[in-house]
Protein backbone atom coordinates (compact mmCIF):
# COMPACT_ATOMS: atom_id res chain seq x y z
CA UNK A 1 0.00 0.00 0.00
CA UNK A 2 1.12 3.55 -1.16
CA UNK A 3 0.79 5.96 1.72
CA UNK A 4 1.39 8.91 -0.17
CA UNK A 5 -1.65 7.83 -2.51
CA UNK A 6 -3.58 9.35 0.68
CA UNK A 7 -3.81 12.75 -0.89
CA UNK A 8 -5.00 12.65 -4.17
CA UNK A 9 -5.57 14.67 -6.91
CA UNK A 10 -9.02 16.61 -7.13
CA UNK A 11 -11.61 15.19 -9.69
CA UNK A 12 -12.95 18.33 -11.48
CA UNK A 13 -15.47 19.26 -13.96
CA UNK A 14 -14.52 21.01 -17.26
CA UNK A 15 -14.76 24.66 -16.71
CA UNK A 16 -17.99 25.55 -18.05
CA UNK A 17 -20.04 23.05 -18.38
CA UNK A 18 -22.86 22.60 -16.21
CA UNK A 19 -21.77 20.53 -13.34
CA UNK A 20 -18.69 23.06 -13.04
CA UNK A 21 -21.46 25.51 -12.74
CA UNK A 22 -23.61 23.00 -10.29
CA UNK A 23 -20.31 22.65 -8.37
CA UNK A 24 -19.72 26.59 -8.07
CA UNK A 25 -23.04 26.87 -7.46
CA UNK A 26 -23.50 25.03 -4.41
CA UNK A 27 -19.78 25.88 -2.94
CA UNK A 28 -20.82 29.63 -2.91
CA UNK A 29 -24.26 28.32 -0.97
CA UNK A 30 -22.30 27.24 1.37
CA UNK A 31 -19.69 29.98 1.72
CA UNK A 32 -22.56 32.60 2.27
CA UNK A 33 -23.75 30.38 5.58
CA UNK A 34 -27.27 28.71 4.50
CA UNK A 35 -28.55 26.31 6.39
CA UNK A 36 -26.74 22.81 5.34
CA UNK A 37 -30.44 21.60 5.28
CA UNK A 38 -31.33 24.19 2.54
CA UNK A 39 -28.09 23.62 0.87
CA UNK A 40 -28.40 20.21 -0.14
CA UNK A 41 -32.02 20.45 -1.63
CA UNK A 42 -32.20 19.60 -5.48
CA UNK A 43 -32.46 23.65 -7.17
CA UNK A 44 -35.80 24.29 -9.30
CA UNK A 45 -35.33 22.80 -12.62
CA UNK A 46 -31.72 20.39 -11.89
CA UNK A 47 -31.54 17.07 -12.92
CA UNK A 48 -31.29 15.15 -10.18
CA UNK A 49 -27.70 13.24 -11.79
CA UNK A 50 -26.19 15.84 -12.03
CA UNK A 51 -26.79 17.41 -8.42
CA UNK A 52 -26.09 13.73 -7.57
CA UNK A 53 -22.91 13.49 -9.57
CA UNK A 54 -21.14 17.13 -8.18
CA UNK A 55 -21.87 15.86 -4.36
CA UNK A 56 -20.78 12.65 -4.95
CA UNK A 57 -17.35 13.77 -6.77
CA UNK A 58 -17.05 16.71 -3.95
CA UNK A 59 -17.74 14.01 -0.83
CA UNK A 60 -15.09 12.01 -2.37
CA UNK A 61 -12.31 14.99 -2.53
CA UNK A 62 -12.95 16.08 1.13
CA UNK A 63 -13.63 12.89 2.88
CA UNK A 64 -10.36 11.70 1.47
CA UNK A 65 -8.47 14.47 2.72
CA UNK A 66 -10.11 14.56 6.27
CA UNK A 67 -8.88 10.67 6.57
CA UNK A 68 -5.23 12.11 5.21
CA UNK A 69 -5.20 14.18 8.48
CA UNK A 70 -5.24 11.54 10.68
CA UNK A 71 -3.63 8.90 8.37
CA UNK A 72 -0.12 8.93 10.51
CA UNK A 73 -2.53 7.22 13.64
CA UNK A 74 -4.18 5.33 11.44
CA UNK A 75 -1.78 2.17 10.79
CA UNK A 76 -2.48 -1.57 10.57
CA UNK A 77 -0.85 -1.95 13.69
CA UNK A 78 -3.57 0.68 15.45
CA UNK A 79 -6.55 -0.25 13.15
CA UNK A 80 -5.92 -4.44 12.50
CA UNK A 81 -9.37 -3.96 11.17
CA UNK A 82 -11.59 -1.85 9.42
CA UNK A 83 -14.26 -1.27 12.30
CA UNK A 84 -16.40 1.37 14.20
CA UNK A 85 -16.11 0.26 17.77
CA UNK A 86 -16.79 -3.17 19.06
CA UNK A 87 -20.42 -3.55 17.45
CA UNK A 88 -19.24 -2.94 13.45
CA UNK A 89 -16.26 -4.30 11.03
CA UNK A 90 -16.34 -3.30 7.72
CA UNK A 91 -14.93 -6.19 5.03
CA UNK A 92 -13.71 -5.25 1.96
CA UNK A 93 -15.36 -6.88 -1.60
CA UNK A 94 -14.99 -5.25 -5.02
CA UNK A 95 -15.55 -8.41 -7.39
CA UNK A 96 -12.14 -8.27 -8.98
CA UNK A 97 -9.27 -8.65 -6.47
CA UNK A 98 -11.75 -9.53 -3.15
CA UNK A 99 -14.31 -11.77 -4.88
CA UNK A 100 -15.50 -12.26 -1.12
CA UNK A 101 -15.87 -10.23 1.33
CA UNK A 102 -12.40 -10.40 3.10
CA UNK A 103 -11.17 -8.76 6.91
CA UNK A 104 -8.46 -6.18 6.32
CA UNK A 105 -6.76 -3.42 8.55
CA UNK A 106 -8.70 -0.38 8.48
CA UNK A 107 -5.61 1.68 6.21
CA UNK A 108 -5.64 -0.98 3.84
CA UNK A 109 -9.63 -0.63 3.65
CA UNK A 110 -10.04 2.86 3.17
CA UNK A 111 -6.84 2.49 0.44
CA UNK A 112 -8.55 0.22 -1.74
CA UNK A 113 -12.00 2.40 -0.98
CA UNK A 114 -10.16 5.36 -2.65
CA UNK A 115 -8.48 3.97 -5.46
CA UNK A 116 -12.07 1.99 -6.20
CA UNK A 117 -14.37 5.39 -6.01
CA UNK A 118 -10.89 7.08 -7.96
CA UNK A 119 -11.40 4.81 -10.68
CA UNK A 120 -15.45 5.11 -11.01
CA UNK A 121 -15.41 8.72 -10.86
CA UNK A 122 -12.86 9.12 -13.71
CA UNK A 123 -14.90 6.69 -15.66
CA UNK A 124 -16.31 8.67 -18.53
CA UNK A 125 -19.28 5.99 -19.32
CA UNK A 126 -20.25 6.45 -15.24
CA UNK A 127 -19.59 9.88 -14.69
CA UNK A 128 -19.51 12.12 -17.86
CA UNK A 129 -18.13 15.10 -17.85
CA UNK A 130 -19.93 15.91 -20.94
CA UNK A 131 -23.80 16.55 -20.21
CA UNK A 132 -24.48 15.24 -24.05
CA UNK A 133 -23.50 11.93 -22.88
CA UNK A 134 -26.43 10.49 -20.58
CA UNK A 135 -25.63 9.36 -17.15
CA UNK A 136 -25.87 4.66 -16.99
CA UNK A 137 -28.73 3.44 -15.92
CA UNK A 138 -27.18 2.26 -12.67
CA UNK A 139 -25.75 5.17 -11.59
CA UNK A 140 -27.85 6.21 -8.62
CA UNK A 141 -26.79 2.34 -7.05
CA UNK A 142 -23.48 3.08 -8.15
CA UNK A 143 -23.46 6.73 -5.95
CA UNK A 144 -25.56 5.02 -3.35
CA UNK A 145 -22.91 2.36 -3.29
CA UNK A 146 -19.95 5.08 -3.09
CA UNK A 147 -21.52 7.13 -0.08
CA UNK A 148 -22.31 4.26 2.10
CA UNK A 149 -18.67 3.04 2.20
CA UNK A 150 -17.12 6.91 2.45
CA UNK A 151 -19.88 7.04 5.02
CA UNK A 152 -18.04 4.10 7.02
CA UNK A 153 -14.82 6.60 6.97
CA UNK A 154 -16.73 8.96 9.05
CA UNK A 155 -17.67 5.68 11.33
CA UNK A 156 -14.36 4.83 11.70
CA UNK A 157 -12.67 8.08 12.12
CA UNK A 158 -15.00 9.93 14.59
CA UNK A 159 -15.04 6.62 17.00
CA UNK A 160 -11.57 5.71 16.53
CA UNK A 161 -9.21 9.04 16.04
CA UNK A 162 -11.92 11.63 17.01
CA UNK A 163 -9.09 12.41 19.71
CA UNK A 164 -6.34 12.72 16.83
CA UNK A 165 -9.15 15.16 15.31
CA UNK A 166 -9.05 17.43 18.08
CA UNK A 167 -5.32 17.52 18.60
CA UNK A 168 -5.18 19.06 15.49
CA UNK A 169 -8.00 21.43 15.49
CA UNK A 170 -9.38 19.56 12.52
CA UNK A 171 -12.51 18.84 14.43
CA UNK A 172 -14.78 21.67 13.58
CA UNK A 173 -13.81 20.88 9.83
CA UNK A 174 -14.76 17.04 10.54
CA UNK A 175 -18.05 18.42 11.62
CA UNK A 176 -19.01 20.75 9.18
CA UNK A 177 -17.88 18.22 6.59
CA UNK A 178 -20.11 15.47 8.58
CA UNK A 179 -23.46 17.52 8.63
CA UNK A 180 -23.14 18.63 5.03
CA UNK A 181 -22.67 14.78 3.82
CA UNK A 182 -25.22 13.63 6.22
CA UNK A 183 -28.16 15.55 5.78
CA UNK A 184 -27.39 14.86 1.85
CA UNK A 185 -27.32 11.58 2.31
CA UNK A 186 -30.44 11.35 4.42
CA UNK A 187 -32.46 14.43 2.16
CA UNK A 188 -31.89 11.65 -1.19
CA UNK A 189 -31.90 8.30 0.79
CA UNK A 190 -28.72 7.65 -0.03
CA UNK A 191 -27.45 5.32 2.69
CA UNK A 192 -29.50 3.57 4.26
CA UNK A 193 -30.72 3.49 7.96
CA UNK A 194 -28.90 0.10 8.69
CA UNK A 195 -25.72 1.69 8.11
CA UNK A 196 -26.37 4.97 9.94
CA UNK A 197 -27.63 3.18 13.08
CA UNK A 198 -23.23 3.01 13.32
CA UNK A 199 -22.81 6.64 14.14
CA UNK A 200 -26.65 7.09 15.78
CA UNK A 201 -25.85 4.50 18.20
CA UNK A 202 -22.81 7.25 19.28
CA UNK A 203 -24.95 9.80 19.43
CA UNK A 204 -22.16 11.76 17.29
CA UNK A 205 -25.47 12.03 14.91
CA UNK A 206 -27.50 13.68 17.42
CA UNK A 207 -25.23 15.76 18.64
CA UNK A 208 -24.41 17.73 15.08
CA UNK A 209 -27.99 17.20 14.11
CA UNK A 210 -29.73 17.58 16.92
CA UNK A 211 -33.06 18.81 14.96
CA UNK A 212 -32.33 14.68 13.74
CA UNK A 213 -33.83 12.86 16.94
CA UNK A 214 -32.49 9.06 16.94
CA UNK A 215 -33.96 8.37 20.62
CA UNK A 216 -37.43 9.15 21.38
CA UNK A 217 -36.56 9.85 25.32
CA UNK A 218 -36.22 13.34 26.69
CA UNK A 219 -32.81 14.76 27.36
CA UNK A 220 -31.74 15.04 30.79
CA UNK A 221 -30.97 17.67 32.74
CA UNK A 222 -27.48 16.51 33.61
CA UNK A 223 -25.93 12.87 33.13
CA UNK A 224 -23.29 12.08 36.29
CA UNK A 225 -20.78 9.51 36.41
CA UNK A 226 -19.82 8.12 39.96
CA UNK A 227 -17.30 6.01 40.32
CA UNK A 228 -17.00 2.82 42.42
CA UNK A 229 -18.08 -0.68 42.66
CA UNK A 230 -21.45 -0.49 41.03
CA UNK A 231 -21.32 2.47 38.87
CA UNK A 232 -23.43 3.34 36.29
CA UNK A 233 -23.75 6.25 33.21
CA UNK A 234 -27.22 7.03 31.91
CA UNK A 235 -27.78 8.13 28.16
CA UNK A 236 -31.19 8.45 26.45
CA UNK A 237 -32.82 6.85 29.37
CA UNK A 238 -30.77 3.91 29.58
CA UNK A 239 -28.27 2.66 32.62
CA UNK A 240 -25.08 0.99 32.22
CA UNK A 241 -23.18 -0.68 34.79
CA UNK A 242 -19.30 0.12 34.76
CA UNK A 243 -16.92 -1.42 36.99
CA UNK A 244 -14.10 -0.03 38.92
CA UNK A 245 -11.68 -0.27 36.26
CA UNK A 246 -13.79 0.81 33.38
CA UNK A 247 -14.08 4.14 35.77
CA UNK A 248 -10.40 4.64 35.87
CA UNK A 249 -10.05 3.86 32.49
CA UNK A 250 -12.33 6.74 31.57
CA UNK A 251 -10.42 9.03 33.91
CA UNK A 252 -7.22 8.31 32.49
CA UNK A 253 -8.25 8.87 29.01
CA UNK A 254 -8.92 12.76 30.03
CA UNK A 255 -11.73 13.63 28.30
CA UNK A 256 -13.00 17.45 27.54
CA UNK A 257 -16.51 17.53 28.39
CA UNK A 258 -16.87 20.76 26.41
CA UNK A 259 -14.69 20.43 23.13
CA UNK A 260 -17.15 18.37 20.93
CA UNK A 261 -20.28 20.10 21.24
CA UNK A 262 -20.69 22.39 24.54
CA UNK A 263 -23.96 23.96 24.12
CA UNK A 264 -25.94 20.91 23.87
CA UNK A 265 -26.64 18.01 26.54
CA UNK A 266 -25.22 14.98 24.18
CA UNK A 267 -21.90 16.15 24.43
CA UNK A 268 -21.45 13.58 27.60
CA UNK A 269 -22.74 10.97 26.17
CA UNK A 270 -21.24 11.49 23.26
CA UNK A 271 -18.06 11.13 24.66
CA UNK A 272 -18.77 7.93 27.12
CA UNK A 273 -20.91 5.65 24.65
CA UNK A 274 -17.50 6.47 21.73
CA UNK A 275 -15.44 5.29 24.88
CA UNK A 276 -17.13 2.33 25.65
CA UNK A 277 -17.97 1.43 21.95
CA UNK A 278 -14.17 1.50 21.41
CA UNK A 279 -13.26 -0.27 24.49
CA UNK A 280 -15.58 -1.86 26.72
CA UNK A 281 -18.62 -3.84 25.08
CA UNK A 282 -17.11 -6.93 23.32
CA UNK A 283 -19.79 -8.17 21.16
CA UNK A 284 -18.78 -8.16 17.03
CA UNK A 285 -21.58 -7.78 14.22
CA UNK A 286 -20.03 -8.12 10.92
CA UNK A 287 -21.36 -5.44 9.25
CA UNK A 288 -21.31 -4.73 5.20
CA UNK A 289 -19.00 -5.64 2.29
Amino acid sequence: MNKDKTFRPKKKFPIGTLRYNLHKQAQATLHSGLDLKAAVRLPPNENFEDWLAVHTVDFFNRINLLYGIISDVCTAKSCPTMSGGARYEYLWQDGVSYKKPTRLSAPEYIFLLMDWIEIRINNETIFPSNTEIPFPRDFRQTCKKILTRLFRVFVHVYIHHFDRLSQLGAEPHANTLYKHFYYFITEHQMVSSRELDALARYEVTNCLTPDRKVFDTPPPKSVKVVCGAQSRFQTAGIWFKLSEDACARIQNTGINLGVYCPQYYYVLMLHLAIFLGRHLFSCSVPHGK
